[in-house]
């Protein structure tokens, strides 16, 4: 009786095949780790807006509280006079609220904060000299921001060594509802 000898090993189309099962599998994994990549670098960018948005707010609260008055001019441009000859500009110029800071005892300041693209901004005077109220529209999905603030709350009582700056939120309550929306209303 003849015996046959089996060889052991792997045909050349067993070994293709499993070649491309795994590119597939390779292809798949890679864009699904590109798509969380994106998704990840979104999220982030959405984040920085908010804070972005979160420090505005409280700077915005910090100087209408402080300031003695509010002016709003022809070109949506807020100008808060606060004591000791010291002088605030809001004005939304490249997709940016751009705060102008200028006092008679320290050098001209500029901080901007950056807006979402197709975001509008739009000051509300009727109810001044007493309240302000800013409001924020951001494109898309996005929450929008809704700010109204006491004007001369604290009775100017900021000195000239003691200027309104820039800070961030101490705390949650401070800037926001818990809702992504930075809602701050005063009582």
């Amino acid at each position: 009786m003849k015996r046959r000898r089996q060889l052991r090993g792997v045909s050349l189309l067993e070994t293709m095949v499993a070649m491309l099962l795994i590119s597939t599998l390779l292809v798949l994994s890679l864009g699904w780790v590109h798509q969380s990549f994106k998704f990840s670098s979104l999220m982030q960018q959405r984040q920085r807006q908010h804070q972005a948005l979160l420090r505005l707010a409280r700077q915005v609260r910090d100087d209408l509280r402080h300031g003695d008055s509010v002016t709003i001019e022809q070109d949506n441009r807020v100008l808060v006079q606060l004591p000791a000859e010291h002088q605030v500009a809001y004005q939304v110029v490249d997709q940016q609220l751009v705060r102008r800071s200028r006092s008679a005892a320290a050098p001209p300041t500029e901080d901007a904060f950056p807006l979402a693209s197709g975001s509008t901004v739009q000051w509300d005077a009727s109810e001044l000299p007493d309240w302000i109220s800013l409001t924020i529209r951001r494109a898309e999905s996005l929450p929008e921001l809704h700010l109204r603030v006491s004007v001369n709350r604290f009775g100017g009582a900021t000195t000239a060594s003691d200027p309104v700056t820039a800070s961030e939120p101490t705390n949650a309550s401070d800037a926001t509802d818990g809702s992504d929306s930075a809602e701050v209303q005063q009582p």
